[in-house]
């Protein structure tokens, strides 16, 4: 096997992963989608384009991965995601100490991560 076939299953993973996502609230598509189009821009371009083009989460991906930025509508929809669902999790954790603590640490780099993110490209 080449490195660039490796790649590819490894980003056709993730893009999977996404999609998976897209049904199912507990599982994120636009992490798992930037990760596979990050990849594809290496082993597949053509991919990553086609990932840039989706319709509902495309841009969202192609801001990320090209430019590094995270729009306020998309932090507020991530930040609500993960507290939403992480909430549920945490709920049903409260009965194990270190992976309720493990979670909340989780869920706050992840939403700090988040916030941090510039909202505009800068000139």
């Amino acid at each position: 096997m080449t490195e660039n076939t490796i790649l590819k299953a490894i980003a056709g993973f993730f893009f999977a992963l996404g999609s998976v996502g897209a049904f199912l609230p507990a599982l994120p598509t636009v992490p798992f989608w930037i990760v596979a189009a990050i990849i594809y821009l290496k082993a597949d371009p053509v991919m990553a384009h086609k990932i840039f083009e989706h319709k509902v989460f495309g841009k969202i991906v192609e801001n990320f991965v090209r430019h590094g930025i995270i729009t306020r509508k998309s932090k507020i929809a991530a930040i609500g995601g993960s507290l939403l669902v992480g909430g549920i999790s945490l709920y049903f954790m409260r009965h194990h100490a270190w992976g309720f603590w493990f979670m909340i640490v989780g869920l706050l780099i992840g939403m700090v991560f988040v916030a941090t993110r510039p909202e505009k490209i800068r000139e």
